[in-house]
């Protein structure tokens, strides 16, 4: 049949045409590599991979997370000697004096200008005086010294106003009697070891 040959015969050379220009330009005939040119479901898979060791670090010797948690003494096994000091750190991370300011600053956190005046911050208002002054302790106490009393303070002073920042326990609340649900202890301390590392750093910058 003359018009089927010619059609197949038209087709075939269409084919060789196709191929030859192909094997002229490979580069058309090939699929572009790299990300920017796979499907949106190509099945590659990106997985961010962390830095080895657990926990973040963000600064020098500074941990978070799993590897924080661990290093952290708990209130209920903090050690203190006799005068009320406390020798090793508490989180086993060096302190932050820029973030212990911050931690003092804060209202819902130290709050500690509420009772204590520091001449290095004067463009904090309406600083009290019912504690003692902070200026030069870092001059009058050592770290370990500092970090029993901003712990808590009634190991030093045994009639010490100040709030316990990093206790658990040993509270003396009213019970059922007089509350419907009183909290149960353990109860979580105002600051973390962090904070109090922090704390303890910017009182000895104080000279």
């Amino acid at each position: 049949m003359p018009g089927r040959t010619i059609t197949a015969a038209w087709q075939s050379a269409k084919g060789a045409r196709a191929r030859s220009a192909a094997s002229s330009n490979p580069t058309e005939s090939r699929p572009a590599t790299g990300a920017a040119h796979l499907p949106f479901n190509s099945g590659v898979r990106h997985e961010h991979k962390p830095c080895p060791g657990s926990g973040r670090v963000d600064r020098p010797g500074r941990r978070h997370g799993a590897a924080a948690a661990a290093a952290e003494t708990p209130p209920a096994a903090t050690v203190f000697e006799e005068d009320g000091s406390i020798a090793q750190s508490l989180s086993g991370a060096p302190g932050d004096p820029q973030a212990g300011r911050q931690t003092m600053e804060a209202r819902g956190l130290g709050n500690c200008y509420a009772c204590h005046l520091v001449e290095a911050t004067p463009d904090i208002q309406f600083m009290g005086d019912i504690g003692p002054a902070l200026h030069g302790a870092g001059s009058r106490w050592s770290a370990a010294q500092l970090r029993g009393i901003v712990a808590d303070a009634k190991h030093t002073f045994p009639d010490s106003m100040m709030p316990s920042f990093y206790k658990s326990a040993g509270f003396l609340r009213p019970g059922e009697g007089y509350t419907a649900k009183p909290a149960t202890e353990p109860l979580p301390p105002l600051l973390t070891a962090q904070q109090v590392e922090d704390v303890v750093s910017y009182l000895l910058s104080l000279k």
